[in-house]
């Protein structure tokens, strides 16, 4: 019988629950201490800290908010706070209580560790790498914090330096998940066989570690050894770390076999870009003696509703008709069995609204000049987002003068309207450009598009246009490596950065590039 059950509950039995490992037996005595003295910091402290081990974060900062108001100056109530607080995402109030739990006292390891987490989270990296470092002080065989502190490095695009940070987490904890961090920051930096080994390490420590197959995928494709590539891109499914959405169809995926007389659903799982890139597979699939249904965005329904081979399109979200197989976008190279030999590339394989086309022809008026396209920024929330976009007061250095400049970018920042705005050779359309078929439509009158790593560059080489692609030093897999043309679209051309984070010769190249072509 426990203290609480006899009615004697006090909290140095509580305490002693916890450090044997009773939980339970932990928090009835708590709750039994709390219920005789509501105002027992100990007892909220040690109630919210079990709260927060049993995955009750909303509960545990309840408690510890309570605990830090009876008692400013316990640096622990602090830090189980600023932990809870980590759980349930309010990054700005945990790194907040975190600091002033560190600030109570220096040498809580936890504090830091839980400021640093915070950091990270709200993208202040190298005030992150400044909070790890003090925990690592304090705590040098800490394998996660060594782990972690590799994390802020490679966000801070110090790629190089992350290593020797992810090679004490490994000699400290040779873990599947610490090889796998290992390898995504050598592939990075560019070192693909080394991540390649990584990988390998941790796939054979842990078989069944979705990231790694995955990752390992991405590295293949990236090499252009496409058929190992789709087969290990397949894994992302089970990758826990990659918030694709989980559609739980019961009928099977479609991997290749005879679909003659079936109705498949092809169905967009990322992003713009990878819709417009893959739906060149959709006519080889109806070849195939399939109806097809067609699920993407809404932006895209518009442009892709006459698309040959699509028999009904769907915009996602809306109910679906009765289909016998599915398959994302993203598996049909897979399904297809697609090499670098064998990768459907014909020169253009959308056609814009002939109506839209004719719209903006009239808007834009006669030139006497050729029209250039420009897109300079994708979507802020994509991942590499920082390192693909370029700040449109850097990118208006790649244009020289004697063309006709045309913003295809929908949306703009603040910092960059202020600066398109000083620049009335510039015409920007924004919010006319209300889907994809409206700016297929005005991309058919470019003569030329300069666009970063963004759905533009696809809608461009998907329509033939002659295009200019500015990559950053590790870009996408499906750019490949060290080749300045795409087997996916050969109207394309491709700048890469020599050096991370360095456009100025990107620019340059582009600059002069652009240049000549205006030489008779």
């Amino acid at each position: 019988m426990t203290p609480a059950d006899a009615g004697e509950a006090s909290f140095p039995d509580a305490v002693r629950l916890y450090q044997e490992g009773r939980s339970a037996e932990a928090e009835a005595t708590c709750a039994a201490v709390l219920r005789r003295e509501p105002r027992h910091s100990g007892a909220l402290l040690l109630a919210g800290l079990l709260a927060l081990q049993g995955g009750d974060a909303a509960r545990a900062a309840e408690l510890t908010i309570q605990a830090a108001a009876l008692n400013p100056n316990d640096a622990q109530a602090f830090n189980v706070l600023a932990a809870a607080q980590i759980k349930l995402r309010k990054y700005d109030k945990a790194e907040a209580n975190a600091a002033r739990a560190a600030a109570l006292k220096p040498a809580l390891v936890d504090a830091h560790c839980n400021r640093a987490t915070a950091l990270d989270q709200l993208k202040r990296f190298a005030e992150a790498l400044k909070s790890w470092d003090r925990a690592l002080a304090l705590k040098p065989d800490l394998a996660a914090a060594h782990s972690a502190r590799a994390d802020v490095l490679e966000a801070l695009g110090r790629h190089e330096e992350a290593l020797p940070s992810f090679g004490r987490a490994i000699a400290l904890a040779p873990s599947a998940l610490h090889y796998n961090a290992r390898a995504v920051a050598q592939a990075s930096a560019g070192a693909l066989d080394a991540a390649l080994k990584d990988y390998d390490a941790a796939i054979a420590g842990e078989p069944h570690f979705a990231p790694a197959h995955m990752n390992r995928g991405v590295a293949l494709l990236q090499l252009g050894r496409l058929e190992e590539g789709w087969r290990g891109y397949e894994w992302r499914w089970r990758n826990p770390h990659l918030t694709l959405p989980a559609r739980g169809f019961t009928q099977p995926q479609w991997t290749g076999e005879d679909i003659a007389g079936k109705t498949i659903l092809l169905h967009n799982e990322q992003g713009f870009g990878d819709a417009l890139q893959f739906c060149r597979y959709i006519p080889l699939v109806a070849a195939r003696g399939a109806r097809v249904v067609l699920e993407v965005q809404k932006s895209l329904v518009s442009l892709l509703t006459p698309f040959e081979g699509v028999a009904e399109i769907v915009t996602r979200g809306a109910a679906l008709p009765a289909f016998d197989v599915h398959c994302p976008l993203l598996s049909l190279p897979h399904a297809f069995g697609t090499t670098l030999g064998s990768i459907p590339a014909k020169p253009r394989y959308l056609s814009p609204d002939p109506a839209k086309v004719a719209k903006w022809r009239e808007v834009l008026g006669a030139s006497t000049r050729p029209r250039v396209g420009l897109t300079w920024s994708g979507n802020p929330a994509q991942s590499n987002d920082a390192n693909r976009s370029l700040p449109l007061a850097d990118f208006l250095t790649a244009l020289p003068g004697g063309f006709d400049y045309i913003s295809l970018q929908k949306d703009v920042s603040a910092a960059d309207m202020g600066v398109l705005l000083s620049r009335p050779d510039i015409r920007h359309f924004g919010a006319e450009l209300a889907d994809f078929s409206e700016t297929a439509a005005l991309t058919e009158l470019m003569d030329e598009v300069v666009t970063v790593c963004t759905s533009a560059a696809h809608l461009a080489g998907a329509l033939g246009k002659s295009t200019r692609v500015l990559l950053c030093f590790n870009p996408c897999w499906r750019w490949l490596l060290g080749r300045d043309d795409s087997p996916w679209y050969p109207s394309l051309r491709l700048y890469r950065q020599e050096r991370p984070r360095d456009w100025a010769p990107v620019l340059e190249r582009v600059r002069r590039d652009l240049r000549q072509r205006l030489t008779p």
